[in-house]
């Protein structure tokens, strides 16, 4: 029997699938069947002795591993998503500058303002390969407008 607290990172399902555990039942000392495992509170109880400690020790790493991977990818979507967004904001700002340009209209942005907007977007586009590398961002200014 192995009996250890539920590492609070890994949903209980999904260790006990790691193991190999589902509702599966074992013999006990007595020759009748029991519950392979038994979940109380934030403690899981192993009764399956085909289990050991290493088993457990292995596939909570690789789980820890795996949850450390996705929340990294979840982390390169958010902040990409996030450029993402900051480049369509940002490259409204420049179609109105030059559709009022080419229609003689007066314009909200002076040259230089759109130049900036022009190079903001640039420093937001080679962003990309920072997210993809996790480095740490340095996300450009906004233009003052």
């Amino acid at each position: 029997m192995i009996s250890l607290p539920l590492p609070p990172d890994i949903p209980a399902p999904k260790l006990l699938a790691a193991l190999g555990l589902g509702a599966g039942y074992v013999n006990n000392s007595h020759g009748g069947l029991v519950s392979s495992y038994l979940i109380k509170a934030d403690q899981l109880t192993i009764y399956d002795p085909s289990i050991s400690l290493d088993d457990v020790n292995n596939a909570v790493a690789a789980l820890l591993q795996q949850h450390g991977a996705d929340q990294t990818q979840q982390r390169r979507d958010n902040d990409r998503s996030h450029r993402d967004q900051l480049i369509r904001d940002a490259a409204a700002l420049l179609d109105r500058h030059r559709n009022q340009l080419e229609f003689g209209l007066t314009t909200t942005l002076t040259a230089q303002q759109a130049q900036d907007v022009a190079l903001y977007i640039e420093q937001l586009r080679q962003l990309g390969s920072q997210i993809d590398m996790d480095a740490e961002l340095i996300w450009p200014p906004l233009p003052v407008l």
